[in-house]
């Protein structure tokens, strides 16, 4: 998934950051615009020390949920699937719930069983795509 910039052109930076939990961030979401923003950093998280400042919007986080799988030849005979952790990105648009994005970063405590990227695999990382006013 491509993201682009929500500011005007040549006014920001992106950047992607794949950080153990916890990662220290405190984040709000902004009454004006919706935007989910970095308010705080703990100093005792993983996102300490790292490129994120006070102001960069969550443009992005990773997931991980259950899923049904059904291999192909379990649904031509009429069988049943297998649940299976699956890691998916979700992108944070204007308006979305915090606390479903916080509840999306806490879930990748768990270990994912399926993902093409074997770098989304990591137990207990959470990757963050974030967009810096410049």
């Amino acid at each position: 998934m491509k993201i682009t910039s929500i500011l005007p052109a040549g006014k920001s930076s992106i950047q992607t950051l794949s950080l153990p939990l916890p990662l220290g961030l405190d984040l709000e979401q902004s009454p004006e615009d919706g935007l989910i923003k970095v308010v705080g950093i703990s100093g005792t998280g993983s996102a300490d020390g790292q490129n994120i400042q006070i102001g960069d919007i969550l443009r992005g986080v990773t997931a991980r949920e259950k899923r049904m799988a059904y291999p192909g030849s379990q649904v031509a005979m009429g069988g049943i699937g297998k649940p299976q952790l699956v890691t998916s990105f979700i992108p944070c648009k204007r308006g979305i719930d915090l606390e479903y994005v916080l509840q999306a970063i806490g879930s990748m405590k768990t270990t994912a069983t399926s993902h093409p990227d074997p770098a989304m695999l990591e137990e207990g990382k959470a990757t963050l795509v974030l967009e810096r006013p410049l």
